[in-house]
């Protein structure tokens, strides 16, 4: 149950089974850093561009 993971955005829905499940209270699965995010917008803009496929 991800955010939009179409456009890359694997946040978990609030809905999500694995929200707040994580041994300190955050959400299961990944961890999105600044940096990381960062680096997703890069991909996607590239995609647009037609310069990678994915």
């Amino acid at each position: 149950m991800f955010v939009d993971p179409k456009n890359l955005d694997y946040r978990l829905m609030p809905s999500s089974p694995g929200t707040s499940k994580a041994s300190d209270g955050g959400d299961l699965g990944v961890r999105f850093t600044p940096e990381m995010i960062e680096l997703l917008k890069l991909a996607l803009e590239l995609r647009v561009r037609g310069i990678i496929e994915f």
